[in-house]
């Protein structure tokens, strides 16, 4: 079996079913912009590392989402200096109507993303179907050239 196949056919059905920890550093690096020109640079380049770099961003996306999925529900938390001059932490937390739309968001975040991703994994079936095809065009050549020669040498 070609190997582009083997590794597309456990990305794709294996990527989703993983999950990350440390998530939290990893939002406060990264923002949706940034990693949908991500997804816009994979697309860009050469297919044959596809695979690779997609898996690595799609590491990435899913850490992102899980921060900021907790992010969403987390209160805010604050520290204020008072006329003494002490540290005091506050945390209020957050109103239904700000989680509801912080999540809101964040699904649409996660449409833009998976669109672009899929968009680039058809694009990698194409091109890995164009490498299989011209293998097995170089393989009938192969043979028939071979019996060709054969047939050549009893006629």
């Amino acid at each position: 079996m070609n190997v582009l196949f083997k590794r597309y056919i456990i990305i794709i059905f294996l990527w989703p079913l993983l999950s990350f920890s440390n998530s939290a550093p990893i939002e406060k690096k990264l923002n949706e912009s940034t990693l949908l020109k991500q997804v816009d640079e994979v697309l860009a380049a050469p297919m044959n590392d596809f695979l690779l770099s997609m898996g690595r961003l799609n590491n990435t996306f899913m850490e992102f989402v899980k921060a900021k999925t907790e992010k969403c529900s987390a209160p805010i938390v604050s520290i204020e200096v008072n006329e003494d001059g002490e540290k005091m932490i506050k945390k209020k937390n957050i109103t239904k109507k700000e989680e509801k739309l912080c999540l809101f968001k964040l699904v649409n975040f996660k449409i833009d993303f998976l669109k672009r991703a899929f968009k680039g994994r058809k694009k990698y079936l194409i091109y890995a179907q164009r490498l299989q095809v011209k293998q097995l065009e170089d393989f009938e050549k192969t043979h028939l050239d071979g019996l060709k020669v054969l047939a050549n040498k009893y006629n």
